[in-house]
C-alpha cells in the first residue's frame, strides 16, 4: 500500500528552548476559525491527513464557509521533526504548556 501524504506548509519555531515542527495550513475561507489539533503518545500528526481537507475546504464536503478552519498540527516534542527534550523530567502536561505558549 502507498502512503499518500499531501505537501503542506511546514514550520519549526522555538519554545521553551526546543525546535517544535508545526504543520500551519490555512482554508481559502477568510473568516474561517483557527483550530489546533494535538496528537497524544504514542500517535503523530500523520493520523489527522484526513481530516485536513475536509475542515479547511468544508464547503466542498457539504458544509458552510463557516464550517471551515485554519489548522495548526505541532509534533510533540520528540516526535515527527520537533526536537527531542533534552530534559528527562520534562511530562506530557509541560509539553501542554509549550502549547499554550506557542498560541500567543
Amino acid at each position: 500500500m502507498i502512503l499518500r501524504c499531501p505537501v503542506y506548509p511546514q514550520f519549526k519555531t522555538e519554545i521553551d528552548d526546543l525546535g517544535i515542527h508545526f504543520l500551519h495550513i490555512r482554508s481559502k475561507h477568510q473568516d474561517a476559525m483557527p483550530l489546533i489539533m494535538t496528537h497524544d503518545w504514542p500517535s503523530s500528526i500523520v493520523e489527522f491527513l484526513e481530516t485536513i481537507d475536509p475542515l479547511i475546504n468544508s464547503t466542498a464536503h457539504g458544509g458552510t464557509s463557516k464550517d471551515a478552519s485554519h489548522i495548526v498540527l505541532p509534533s510533540l516534542a520528540g516526535y515527527g521533526f520537533s526536537d527531542k527534550t533534552r530534559f528527562p523530567a520534562r511530562s506530557y502536561h509541560q509539553g501542554t504548556g509549550c502549547s499554550r505558549q506557542g498560541q500567543r
